[in-house]
């Protein structure tokens, strides 16, 4: 019997909902061909909760199984999150359905200490901003620029300066803020 899945996709032609789209499809694939995942609705929430939370209600209306929600931000998550419970529904690991979200905002960091939320996904913003800063001053005064073997990023060409990422658990939850937001230097910095 397969595991049924349901994806809460952002808002339709943004970069980062078409990435992480392709993300969770690209991660389920396998599974869904092997027949052990089927997704029983694949919807937008637009990257909003109140509409996260109304997408969820109608999915409940028409699919009482259903043991995971990816979405593609939190804000969408905690509204799926507010309409399973309302619904009857346990949610968590291992004996409710497993909510993951992204991006790691304070109210489902909470959920994931609660145990509601499985897991949320963490970026670097702090570090995305501090790089962007230190990068251009370190441009215009010492001419740096990024290592040869930086990675390009595709879809515009320009040079990927990876910041870190994590996967934020109830285990892990406590060094949230030692990975994402502590300032490191920018790779191949001057100075």
């Amino acid at each position: 019997m397969p595991y049924n899945v349901v994806i809460l996709e952002g808002l339709p032609g943004a970069s980062s909902a078409i990435e992480r789209e392709k993300g969770f499809k690209n991660a389920l694939k396998p599974h869904i061909d092997a027949g052990h995942i089927k997704i029983v609705a694949d919807l937008t929430a637009r990257f909003d909760r109140a509409t996260g939370l109304k997408v969820m209600e109608d999915i409940i209306a028409r699919e009482r199984k259903i043991d995971a929600v990816i979405a593609a931000n939190d804000e969408m998550a905690l509204g799926a999150l507010e309409a399973l419970k309302s619904a009857g529904f346990k949610v968590g690991f291992p004996d409710g359905v497993i909510i993951v979200g992204f991006d790691a905002i304070t109210d489902a960091v909470e959920a994931v200490k609660r145990g509601e939320f499985v897991a949320t996904v963490a970026q670097a913003p702090y570090l995305m901003g501090y790089w962007g800063v230190d990068a251009a001053y370190q441009y215009k005064k010492l001419r740096w620029t990024p290592p040869k073997d930086t990675p390009i990023y595709a879809p515009t060409g320009a040079k990927l300066l990876g910041t870190p990422v994590m996967v934020v658990t109830k285990e892990n939850v406590g060094k949230l803020n030692e990975v994402v937001k502590t300032p490191v230097p920018i790779p191949g910095s001057k100075r």
